[in-house]
């Protein structure tokens, strides 16, 4: 109707680009940032992996299907059900791959892998100088994560999502000293440093 409206009132040409939406079978939820389930375009390789590693295991094949060239028959192969996190590792090196090129892609599938499996802490995490000699837990996920509401940043720390020199933090009013550097992780996918400024 558009194509036929636009060519009635003003004589032009209307193209449509239709593409389907990638809905959870399940749960029957689009993706969504505010779930933690959105993939953005305009974000680096290893993000992109990682926004992709955080589906849920049915999303993989709507992933495949919908933004990849891989053929069905080899999708069958790949045994979702039974090997999930093979598969999804598979489907987030694919679709890097097609907006960052192969080398970023196989980088991000390391830096995965490092960073998810063997627990390393990554080297160009951001940092955040500070010269006080004790920051609330509060003060120090402000620091690092300024953009994000108090009210989250609670909700992360009571939902054990954060962890300060490998040790988890429960406690919103716990108070850690700044004697050396401060290694902090929130959730699967975010890192940075708290260096003490002498």
């Amino acid at each position: 109707m558009g194509r036929t409206l636009l060519k009635k009132l003003k004589n032009k040409e209307k193209f449509i680009v239709c593409n389907n939406l990638m809905e959870n079978p399940i749960t029957g939820e689009l993706m969504s940032k505010s779930r933690g389930t959105g993939v953005f375009l305009n974000t680096d390789a290893n993000t992109m992996f990682g926004q992709i590693m955080a589906q849920p295991d049915e999303m993989i094949r709507i992933f495949l299907v919908n933004n990849t060239r891989v053929p069905l028959e080899e999708i069958d192969t790949l045994d979702i059900e039974n090997n999930p996190m093979n598969a999804k590792l598979f489907t987030a090196r694919k679709i890097v791959e097609i907006f960052h090129g192969a080398t970023a892609a196989n980088s991000a599938l390391e830096h995965f892998k490092n960073t998810f499996s063997n627990k390393v802490f990554p080297e160009n995490a951001p940092e955040f100088a500070t010269d006080k000699s004790e920051l609330s837990v509060m003060d120090i996920l402000q620091i690092g994560m300024g953009s994000e509401s108090k009210t989250e940043l609670r909700r992360l720390v009571l939902q054990n999502a954060v962890t300060i020199n490998d040790a988890k933090v429960t406690d919103i009013n716990q108070v850690i000293p700044t004697i050396s550097t401060l290694f902090v992780r929130v959730g699967r996918k975010t890192f940075f440093k708290i260096v003490i400024k002498k």
